[in-house]
């Protein structure tokens, strides 16, 4: 992510190159906040949300999927255009509606691989409705709760479908009706886990042979977000002042693309893959502004050059540069006063805002 928005600052003005540039970028950046997510499945983070039109949503996870799909299945979606936006974190919604997907595609293609009724159409479709702000009790998740405007989204399919005994563990972590090595049991968990988050509901409706539907309701923001501020192009120009920074990383890609942007920021630069010759060489030079260390690196880890800095009387500052961060890592580094912590992936507007955190205010 970080390299493809580099290489658009540089392309600007190609607009052929830049689009494609620009969706590498952003099917990256969906991946990644698909595996953070993952990540973090079970701990309370923050949620980042914005208003979002659902059709746009499932068309999107329809793009995705496509590439990838058995040509036998049908992708249908009949969505209105008059729906009211919602307003969530739209990589939770990614993740909810890709993963009821998979589950549809995952049962379709083991029914496709028995013996089928003539006239036999795979298919998924996606449906969604606003039942209004007083919908009928016996269709509302919300039981008798005050009313809530909501939409209704349904993921349904004509596969295999479940029994009552498998249709009430469906949403269990680990549980799966998958043979071993083909299934986690982690998918309609995280499902579950995202739509209790947002303040939503789900559920499912099946028959054995005949097919399943999923049906998940989202409640809509009635009060309009303000609309978010242009984001401005990345600035990569070289900064009043240049830092002697040290780069512990051991990634090739990353470590070759943060020391390109970190120079043409106007930065000195100097890179370690492995932590004892990035504390070797700390020991011996005492001049550097900002140390930027990854966490995982061979030898001794982020944390610990960290550590051992700390007991020195280095002047600079430190920032840590990790892409998963556990509780207790978090509290180290908080005690440690490494107030700066950068999630990867991040982008030359992210990298650029840290350093500025770090050598312009102060931040150790």
């Amino acid at each position: 992510m970080l390299k493809s928005e580099l290489l658009a600052s540089e392309w600007s003005k190609n607009p052929r190159l830049l689009e494609e540039i620009q969706t590498i970028s952003k099917a990256s950046k969906r991946g990644a906040d698909l595996t953070r997510r993952l990540l973090t499945l079970g701990r309370r983070t923050e949620s980042r949300r914005e208003e979002i039109q659902l059709q746009q949503i499932v068309r999107a996870n329809f793009d995705l999927l496509k590439p990838t799909i058995d040509r036998r299945i049908t992708l249908r979606m009949n969505i209105p255009e008059t729906l009211p936006p919602l307003f969530l974190n739209p990589s939770e919604l990614h993740q909810i509606i890709l993963n009821l997907l998979l589950n549809a595609r995952d049962t379709l293609l083991e029914k496709l691989n028995q013996p089928l009724p003539p006239g036999y159409d795979a298919c998924i479709t996606v449906e969604a409705e606003d039942p209004g702000t007083s919908p009928a009790e016996s269709h509302s998740p919300f039981g008798t709760r005050p009313p809530l405007r909501w939409l209704r989204l349904a993921v349904r399919d004509n596969g295999m479908g479940m029994p009552p005994e498998v249709q009430e563990r469906i949403f269990e972590p680990f549980y799966t009706t998958k043979e071993v090595g083909k299934g986690t049991g982690l998918g309609l968990a995280t499902v579950w886990h995202l739509v209790n988050r947002i303040g939503g509901k789900i559920n499912v409706e099946s028959k054995p042979g005949e097919g399943s539907a999923f049906l998940v309701w989202l409640p809509v923001n009635t009060v309009s977000p303000a609309s978010p501020p242009t984001r401005p192009p990345i600035d990569i120009r070289p900064q009043k002042t240049s830092a002697n920074i040290l780069l512990a990383e051991d990634d090739d890609l990353v470590a070759r693309t943060v020391t390109a942007l970190l120079r043409r920021m106007g930065h000195q630069v100097v890179h370690f893959t492995n932590g004892n010759d990035a504390w070797q060489h700390l020991s011996a030079n005492q001049g550097h502004d900002l140390l930027i260390l990854d966490i995982d690196l061979p030898g001794i880890s982020g944390i610990e050059i960290a550590r051992r800095v700390r007991t020195t009387n280095f002047p600079g500052k430190i920032m840590i540069a990790s892409g998963r961060l556990t509780e207790d890592e978090v509290q180290e580094l908080d005690a440690l006063n490494i107030s700066v912590k950068l999630q990867k992936p991040f982008t030359p507007k992210n990298l650029s805002a840290a350093i500025e955190a770090c050598l312009g205010n102060g931040i150790a």
